[in-house]
C-alpha cells in the first residue's frame, strides 16, 4: 500500500470539517480560498494536484488528482457522513485502494482494503484482541487495551495496552511466559532515567516479536509488535 496515501489520511480527515460548510452561495469564495490552500500546501512538498469540495446534503466530498513527489498519480476521493468517512485512491501501481473511518475522536476504526490485503485499525472502546491473535502470545492479565492495528493475511499485529502494574514485573512476565512459549530472546535492553523504557525482542521460526514497555504516569505502557520476518 502506498506510503503516501497513508501520510495523506491527516489532511483528508482535516478537510472533512472544512468541506461541512461548504455549499451555499455565501461559501463558494471561501470554498474555492480553501482549495488553492490546499492545493498550495501540497505542491509545496513536490506535488501538482487540483482539489475540488463540494457538499450534498449532509455529505462532504473532496477530490485531489495530479502527480505526486516522486511523478506518480494521485487519485483520490473522500466522502463524508456526520462519523463516517470513504476514502478512494489508487496506489503507484493503479491498483484500487478503499478506506473505511468510522467514529471520532479516541473512539474510531478503519479499514485499509488494497491489493495485497486489508489492514484494520481500532481505538478506543473498540480495541480488543483480536480473536485470531497468535495464542503462543500470551497477553499479561488485566491489560486495558487502547489501539489494535492487524493485516491478517501478513500475520502482522500491532497492540497499544496500559497496566498500572510496575514496568519491571510486566517484563519479567513477558521474558518467562513467552520462553514457555517457544519463543527465543534476540535482545533485551533497558533504559533509566526520567523516561525508562524496556525493549524486547524474540523470534519464533519465521515469525519475530517485539515488546516495548515505557510510562505514563503511574501507567505501564505496553507496544507489542508481532509478524512474519
Amino acid at each position: 500500500m502506498k506510503t503516501n496515501l497513508l501520510l495523506s489520511l491527516a489532511v483528508l480527515a482535516a478537510f472533512s470539517l472544512g468541506a461541512a460548510g461548504c455549499g451555499k452561495a455565501s461559501d463558494a469564495a471561501k470554498q474555492q480560498a480553501t482549495e488553492k490552500a490546499i492545493e498550495a500546501a501540497m505542491s509545496g512538498e513536490g506535488k501538482n494536484v487540483d482539489v475540488k469540495l463540494g457538499k450534498d446534503g449532509n455529505v462532504a466530498s473532496m477530490s485531489i488528482k495530479g502527480k505526486d513527489g516522486d511523478g506518480g498519480n494521485l487519485d483520490m476521493t473522500m466522502n463524508s457522513n456526520g462519523g463516517q468517512m470513504t476514502i478512494k485512491a489508487t496506489d503507484e501501481n493503479g491498483k484500487a485502494v478503499d478506506i473505511q473511518m468510522n467514529g471520532n475522536g479516541d473512539n474510531s476504526s478503519m479499514t485499509i482494503q488494497g491489493d495485497d490485503g486489508a489492514m484494520k485499525m481500532l481505538t478506543g472502546d473498540a480495541a480488543k484482541v483480536p480473536e485470531d491473535f497468535p495464542k503462543d502470545i500470551p497477553q499479561y492479565p488485566g491489560l486495558k487495551v487502547t489501539m489494535v492495528q492487524t493485516m491478517a493475511e501478513q500475520q502482522m499485529y500491532h497492540i497499544q495496552a496500559q497496566t498500572p502494574d510496575a514496568m519491571d514485573k510486566v517484563a519479567t512476565f513477558c521474558k518467562e511466559q513467552y520462553k514457555a512459549q517457544g519463543w527465543t530472546e534476540q535482545s533485551s535492553m533497558n533504559q533509566g532515567g526520567d523516561a525508562p523504557m524496556t525493549m524486547l525482542s524474540y523470534e519464533k521460526g519465521e515469525r519475530i516479536l517485539n515488546i516495548v514497555l515505557s510510562k505514563d504516569g503511574d501507567a505501564t505502557v505496553v507496544s507489542l509488535n508481532t509478524g512474519l520476518q
